[in-house]
């Protein structure tokens, strides 16, 4: 099943009945008694749900709409270039698995952080 879908269509035109018709507690779409499914175009549910990992779980959950439960079961999840980008950097960076850079000025090459070489 597939639905033809306009980006810039609203996910609820007629503004009469509410979208969010299921379980409205704890749910990310359901801020302060408000449907924000109401209030957001498809393109904007499309880019929460490739951004958001608790989007698709809580959409399932609230919806019983055919077009945004189709939607949040066919949309993958991107993650964004930064976290990729710093994911390398922590494992290189890992505070546990290296030492400061000031404890060479003392002397310490062995790989021990609390001692340096004795002087002779």
């Amino acid at each position: 099943m597939s639905f033809e879908i306009f980006g810039n269509d609203p996910c609820n035109p007629d503004k009469k009945k509410s979208l969010c018709d299921g379980d409205c507690s704890n749910n990310m779409w359901f801020v302060k008694g408000q449907c924000r499914l109401d209030q957001l175009l498809y393109d904007q549910v499309y880019f929460i749900l490739q951004k958001n990992p608790n989007a698709k779980h809580d959409l399932l959950k609230i919806t019983t709409d055919e077009k945004l439960r189709w939607m949040a079961n066919t949309t993958r999840l991107v993650q964004s270039t930064i976290q990729e980008d710093i994911r390398p950097y922590n494992v290189i960076n890992n505070p546990r698995n290296t030492l400061p850079f000031y404890t060479l000025f003392r002397g310490n090459v062995g790989g021990n952080a609390g001692t340096a070489p004795k002087k002779k």
